[in-house]
């Protein structure tokens, strides 16, 4: 098989190999993790991925661990995890609400645990990412990967983070579910850039006191940015791999811009750069970072475009626009008015904030088109579109195909 990933000269490229988001993630995990724990919907596969993997990076047997329910299997995780075993939790989508009450003792005894939340796919009609919200007012860190090859490297790296920082992370699996040329890590690289297992924690008092950890979280957690920053940049120097909380992949001259997270980033890029063919001054920014959020990063990729579009895969219906968005602009605020670390900006931008309620199809390059479409109306552009939503007002405009003057034209 041809090697299509990674840079000409990068020390660990990785092994190509074909797989689906779960094996991919699995089969890293195999070569990291001392046990992984898993309810019954996944663990038959990864059972599979870790028997044909052997031993893992460090010649230890990984141990595979079934549990009933969220709630059961975080605990168990954390047990594990604070007895000094590298663990990483596998949940679906819809069973991850349920376990937050485990993931919040988690947070509060402080131990790296990797959770990876699989996307509930399903062929017909399926919901957005609506798992995503709440865990965001937690106090983990958490990722989105949009490919397969995506998830397998933010497995390692964010692995590496949540040691770092001594906090749970939460891995948001947004890759199709259909096999994909991917180059998984090899041993060498896996043992070498963890290192040494991550230390025991005392035993937890029943309950923990919520005040005390929470007195502490922010010393912990102001580690997470660099952590998570650093891992992703060193992983990037091994495997070659572009890798990074924000990726902007565009030029200097953008008048719009889209700002992708998750699975939409895989359409959007292409759609960018079919639109730059046509003459439109577009750009496009991915985002893999949910929390912590990178404001100054995405302020910087952003600030020279005259209007802005976030495409995030889950609808908050009841908020004023997706969160990331919201984040934007309060990232905006702090910019114009000159918070220390921010970019001077001289305006904020219309930010449309375009979500997804539910899907019945793969998105499509014209789905991107219509919200650069929402765009031509300037500062009376919609602030809210939303993808699967029976409300015609948020509905997405018909899209734009190229007109003899490179601009677009609407279709009727």
């Amino acid at each position: 098989m041809a090697h299509p990933h990674g840079r000409y000269g990068a020390r660990h490229p990785g092994i190509a190999s074909t797989a689906a988001p779960l094996a991919a993630v699995a089969a890293v995990e195999a070569l990291t993790c001392d046990a992984i724990v898993s309810t019954r919907a996944h663990v038959g596969e990864i059972g599979k991925v870790v028997e044909s993997t052997g031993l893992n990076a460090r010649a230890v047997e990984v141990n595979v661990v079934t549990c009933e329910g969220a709630p059961e299997t975080i605990e168990k995780a954390t047990a594990l995890s604070a007895g000094g075993a590298r663990t990483a939790v596998f949940l679906g989508a819809d069973e991850l609400l349920d376990g937050v009450g485990a993931l919040v003792h988690a947070i509060a005894r402080h131990v790296p645990l990797l959770v990876h939340v699989l996307d509930s796919d399903i062929d017909g009609r399926r919901a957005g990412r609506d798992e995503i919200g709440p865990i965001l007012g937690l106090g983990a860190g958490a990722v989105i990967s949009g490919t397969v090859q995506q998830a397998a490297d933010l497995t390692l790296a964010t692995r590496r983070a949540a040691e770092d920082s001594e906090l749970p992370f939460l891995h948001f699996v947004d890759a199709l579910d259909r096999p994909a040329d991917v180059a998984l890590p090899e041993r060498t690289l896996v043992e070498g850039f963890l290192g040494p297992l991550p230390a025991s924690k005392p035993p937890a008092p029943s309950p923990p006191p919520r005040a005390d950890a929470k007195r502490r979280e922010r010393a912990f957690a102001a580690r997470a940015p660099f952590a998570l920053k650093s891992a992703m940049r060193a992983l990037s120097e091994e495997n070659g791999r572009l890798l990074g909380p924000v990726t902007r992949m565009s030029g200097n001259d953008i008048e719009e811009v889209i700002v992708a997270v998750g699975r939409g980033a895989t359409v959007a890029r292409p759609a960018v750069e079919q639109l730059r063919r046509e003459g439109r001054r577009v750009g496009f920014v991915a985002v893999t970072a949910l929390q912590p959020f990178y404001g100054a990063d995405v302020v910087k990729a952003v600030s020279s475009a005259h209007a802005v579009v976030v495409l995030e895969p889950l609808d908050l219906a009841l908020a004023p626009a997706g969160p990331f968005a919201t984040l934007l602009k309060a990232a905006f605020a702090d910019a114009i008015t000159w918070t220390p670390g921010f970019p001077g900006v001289g305006k904020i931008p219309p930010i449309v904030s375009a979500t997804v309620a539910t899907l019945d199809r793969p998105m499509i390059e014209d789905d991107v088109r219509s919200l650069f479409a929402e765009l031509e109306d300037g500062e009376r552009a919609r602030r809210v579109v939303v993808f699967g939503t029976s409300d015609e007002d948020a509905s997405p405009k018909l899209p734009l195909r190229p007109s003899a003057a490179g601009r677009g034209a609407r279709l009727h």
